[in-house]
């Protein structure tokens, strides 16, 4: 992967739909990114999602990022799966591959793991919330994926040394600084992570998304953003995505 990695996480906000999904495709795959991402989660978390849903209990929006997306759910009595059938992301694999574009996911099931190594995937990112499963990461670290991103939130410097001492300092390894909602990003964080002697990059969780361009003056290796679709549509990371039609004029800036 070359330096200055550009990639637009759809995460989950294709809402699982199909359709929805390669709408995204189509804009991104026209776009100057780098590549595109999505998010699995545990079988567990869909379960809980849709319990919670059916029993209107609003505790369960603390779970998604934008938790409003989760209320508004419950408020219009309309449930959104937010899971995709695996040939659409083979689909996808295969058109990123065609176009010439990375693609990755964000993988929190270890047994989804040997489905995406058959798609020779680019990039496996584990999620902050994972940042402790030292067995999923090694795993993915023993697979023939060659860049394994590792969400480090704000994580103490002591606990990424740790982390990085039990997984023998893997070259594999990029080390993603995020700050949870913030309008203000701490980049002393970000610059931190040089302190280590692995790649590094900055996911965009920021209101404001002018702080992606700020952030490039650390020079980070990857740089992560969410994107969403049509305005009209509430997503599960909704305040903090860029809009995919405006995903050029975006790049430029």
């Amino acid at each position: 992967m070359n330096k200055r990695t550009s990639i637009a996480e759809i995460g989950l906000n294709h809402l699982g739909s199909e359709s929805y999904t390669k709408y995204y495709l189509k804009k991104l795959l026209k776009s100057k990114i780098s590549g595109i991402s999505f998010q699995i989660k545990k079988d567990s978390w869909y379960k809980e999602y849709y319990k919670s849903f059916k029993k209107n209990d609003h505790r369960f929006s603390h779970k998604i990022r934008d938790g409003k997306y989760f209320i508004n759910l419950i408020k219009n009595k309309k449930f959104i799966k937010l899971k995709l059938p695996r040939k659409l992301y083979k689909y996808a694999a295969n058109l990123c591959r065609k176009k010439g574009k990375l693609i990755g996911f964000a993988l929190s099931n270890k047994k989804d793991l040997s489905f995406l190594k058959k798609l020779d995937v680019d990039f496996i990112k584990i999620l902050n919330e994972d940042f402790d499963n030292v067995g999923l990461i090694k795993s993915v670290l023993r697979s023939k994926i060659k860049t394994v991103l590792i969400s480090v939130g704000n994580k103490k410097r002591k606990e990424i040394a740790n982390l990085i001492r039990l997984l023998n300092h893997n070259r594999k390894i990029v080390l993603i600084y995020t700050e949870f909602l913030k309008d203000k990003p701490d980049f002393k964080n970000l610059k931190r992570l040089k302190k280590f002697n692995l790649r590094f990059g900055y996911g965009n969780h920021s209101k404001d998304l002018k702080y992606i361009n700020y952030c490039q003056k650390y020079k980070p290796d990857f740089l992560l953003f969410y994107v969403k679709g049509k305005s009209f549509i509430f997503h599960p990371d909704e305040y903090h995505s860029v809009p995919v039609k405006q995903i050029n004029k975006f790049i430029r800036n």
